[in-house]
């Protein structure tokens, strides 16, 4: 899929911006949510968690559209969870090299553990690897909006 036909696809929204480029030497294309950072800093969350998607179907290692609509449904309800628990905020979504990486800040890598059966139904027919590291400067995140800038 073309990134054109992918940006109109990605619904940015209010405070979303788009950023695309290449990831390992492949297209890749994200959303950020540029002005997360200094409210998640204030509010202590300072935890960086990414759930690493592999595709189902991908296009030069981005989501075809029919996997585009699969991903908007587990975005949309990982951002639900986060944003319900009041602990965590989903604020970047990348694609490429065949990969979904969707990236939230939480207070502590516990939150994980704490929304265990939660997030086993959200990716229940997913592979998915979790990582989970501090990152009190919002460091990633900022290397995105400074890219979208």
């Amino acid at each position: 899929m073309a990134s054109d036909e992918l940006r109109r696809r990605l619904r940015p929204g209010d405070d979303w911006d788009l950023v695309d480029g290449k990831l390992d030497g492949s297209p890749m294309i994200a959303r950020v949510r540029t002005e997360a950072a200094a409210p998640g800093i204030e509010a202590g969350l300072l935890t960086r968690v990414t759930f690493e998607v592999e595709l189902d179907d991908q296009i030069n290692g981005l989501p075809s559209m029919s996997e585009q609509n699969v991903l908007d449904g587990l975005e949309d309800q990982l951002s639900q969870l986060a944003d319900e628990s009041g602990e965590a905020r989903l604020v970047l979504l990348v694609s490429g090299g065949g990969k979904r990486h969707m990236v939230l800040y939480c207070r502590n890598e516990g939150w994980v553990t704490t929304h265990r059966d939660a997030l086993g139904v959200i990716f229940s027919d997913r592979v998915v690897e979790i990582f989970a590291e501090d990152d009190p400067g919002w460091t990633v995140h900022a290397q995105f909006v400074e890219a979208a800038g």
